[in-house]
């Protein structure tokens, strides 16, 4: 009697945790994800407040993934400020296909730049390209 009594409890316990598991992953997909950090929505608002004391903007993606790695909706914020777009990881990309990228967004007018942040002469790079595009910006102050 014993036997059969623990197979029985074994079974009992092995449909109580299926059952559970089964409820958790109908809970899962019907949770709705919020995957925008609360920290991004802290920096959307504070540029926004700041945005008229801001010269140039940077923007860093990673070049193994420029499209998912680009904030979205900051066109509208950042109005029509000179931006830099930095695409880091030059190292470790498709060039190729990077510089397919590259020029898309040359083509929609941003002013772009591949760097490798474990070579020391690429931030002279960045400095060059942003002397370039902070030159008329200085002379209308001057």
């Amino acid at each position: 009697m014993e036997v059969i009594n623990n197979g029985y409890v074994n079974k009992k316990r092995k449909m109580r945790t299926e059952k559970k598991n089964n409820n958790q992953e109908e809970k899962l997909t019907k949770v709705g994800i919020n995957w925008y950090p609360g920290h991004m929505v802290k920096a959307k608002r504070e540029i926004k407040e700041r945005i008229k004391l801001i010269d140039i903007i940077y923007e860093c993606i990673d070049a193994r993934m420029p499209s998912s790695s680009k904030l979205k909706g900051m066109d509208d914020i950042l109005e029509a400020k000179p931006r830099i777009l930095v695409m880091t990881k030059k190292d470790l990309c498709d060039l190729d296909e990077t510089n397919k990228w590259v020029k898309f967004y040359e083509e929609k007018g941003y002013k772009v730049i591949l760097v490798d942040l474990t070579n020391n002469d690429d931030y002279k790079k960045l400095i060059k390209l942003t002397l370039e595009v902070a030159k008329p910006i200085q002379e209308k102050k001057e």
